[in-house]
């Protein structure tokens, strides 16, 4: 299993001497799981989205069973922080509970478990607006990040040899519908269950983060489960170029956790957009009726080999590349 070396020309990317393809399933049906199926095409893998309920361990077995994937990711989470404050039950039933149960039917079928995680297991109070270290003491302020920590906590029983947890700031994406819009106006459209609701898109000054772009993490996790690499552009996006010679897992580093982040240190998501979009107007936390309290000072520092170089205009360069593909892929 594995490939040789990749061939780039001009724009393309042509990966050339791989005899078999690596088999990775993606748990959850969200936005980053549609992602990584899109991105997975650059890649020497084989890609399959499972939308498959994770605390349900016997349909898990069923089908990662039939399936025998080298690598399982799990996408699946109640990431909605003001709803999980509200429905703790149910979000310790998805977050702690389904992500263990997810971890050990994957290591029975005799897969890598990659978990993804968030920085909300942060206090946000503590380091000062440096960004968090893998190694830092998680300190959950709220329903949201108390289930995270305590999903972690079940996926580090497997050990490095079988799991890695991978920690994400702000997720953003053309395909959040509170993204695309909030670059240009202050309200966005969002329906559910066939009723359609008029947002405020709230532009926080108060809170300092890692935003991050989806393709970016899809780029680099699928790189980096495909083997060692070096990010090159291909149409429009971040594509990998291998070297090195074949391997069955890049995976390999010291510790389990490891945080896929940029390289800039954290930000307001004001000072994130001001600079680009002249006609943003910041918001104070403070007067929005949140329910659940968020980290102030929070954002992560990356782990070496999990960075996403350039500046803050390039990262929304890209996302702007995303937005209007999707944008004329619907027209």
């Amino acid at each position: 299993m594995g490939f040789e070396f990749a061939d780039v020309q001009g724009n393309d990317l042509r990966v050339v001497g791989y005899d078999s393809l690596m088999r990775v399933a993606v748990l959850g049906q969200g936005v980053l799981g549609e992602t990584l199926l899109d991105y997975s095409a650059e890649f020497p893998i084989e890609l399959m989205v499972f939308p498959t309920d994770i605390t349900n361990a016997s349909a898990l077995m069923r089908e990662l069973g039939e399936y025998q994937p080298d690598v399982v990711i799990n996408t699946a989470a109640k990431t909605g922080v003001d709803w999980c404050e509200t429905h703790p039950v149910e979000a310790l039933r998805v977050n702690a509970i389904g992500a263990g149960t997810a971890a050990y039917v994957s290591a029975g079928v005799g897969a890598h478990f990659v978990h993804i995680s968030t920085d909300y297991v942060f206090s946000g109070y503590s380091r000062d607006g440096q960004g968090y270290e893998a190694g830092d003491t998680m300190e959950p302020i709220n329903v949201y990040g108390a289930s995270k920590m305590l999903g972690e906590r079940a996926v580090s029983a497997l050990g490095s040899e079988r799991a890695t947890i991978v920690r994400i700031g702000w997720l953003y994406g053309a395909k959040y519908p509170k993204c695309a819009p909030m670059l240009a106006k202050n309200t966005y459209r969002e329906t559910v269950r066939g009723v359609e609701t008029v947002h405020r898109a709230y532009i926080f000054d108060d809170m300092w983060g890692t935003p991050t772009f989806v393709g970016d993490v899809a780029a680099i996790l699928l790189g980096n489960i495909a083997g060692p690499l070096t990010f090159v552009r291909a149409r429009s996006r971040l594509a990998a170029a291998h070297r090195n010679g074949p391997e069955r897992l890049g995976l390999t580093q010291d510790s389990m956790v490891v945080h896929l982040a940029p390289e800039q240190p954290p930000v307001s998501w004001y000072e994130f957009l001001e600079g680009k979009y002249a006609d943003v107007r910041p918001t104070p936390s403070s007067k929005v009726p949140l329910k659940a309290r968020r980290p102030k000072y929070g954002g992560l520092k990356p782990t070496p080999g999990w960075t996403i170089y350039g500046d803050w205009d390039e990262h929304l360069d890209r996302f702007e590349r995303e937005y209007v593909w999707h944008r004329d892929k619907r027209t």
